[in-house]
């Protein structure tokens, strides 16, 4: 997976404006011609209808398949990549909500998803990005990624 400065950026945004409240939202992206990578070109906003407190973050639906089908009728075409999710501490890990909430997409044909990506972002003690990301492959145990240069 490819995460573009710009989309790390546009995540961290995010999380600072939640004020100590957990929030989240969709990635969207294309893949390498291999399909093996993704890219992301895009962090979504929490959904108006999504719902929030210190530990818990229901994302809503509100809009999503408006814009999802906007963005798959471009002529380069980007697709639903998975959910980028912020937990207001230090600890980094997807709770049992979140891996539930995953691989249900894994296996929700009306995602066309059997792969998505879960970016979980935590606070950080200093300016520090402080994330983990993990693929939720269809039917198996997720994955987390390791972070390289390329």
């Amino acid at each position: 997976m490819i995460l573009p400065g710009e989309v790390e950026h546009k995540i961290r945004g995010l999380c600072a404006i939640a004020r100590g409240r957990e929030t989240g939202g969709i990635l969207v992206g294309k893949y390498t011609p291999n399909r093996a990578t993704a890219i992301l070109t895009a962090a979504t906003p929490p959904p108006r209808d999504s719902k929030a407190g210190r530990t818990w973050f229901h994302r809503g639906v509100a809009g999503l398949q408006r814009f999802l089908a906007k963005l798959w009728s471009k002529p380069s075409r980007e697709y639903y990549i998975g959910e980028w999710h912020h937990h207001p501490a230090d600890i980094v890990a997807p709770s049992t909500d979140d891996v539930r909430q995953m691989k249900r997409i894994s296996e929700d044909e009306n995602y066309h998803c059997p792969e998505p990506v879960l970016i979980i972002v935590g606070d950080g003690r200093d300016e520090r990005w402080n994330a983990r990301v993990f693929i939720f492959p269809f039917a198996g145990q997720p994955v987390e990624l390791q972070e390289c240069s390329m």
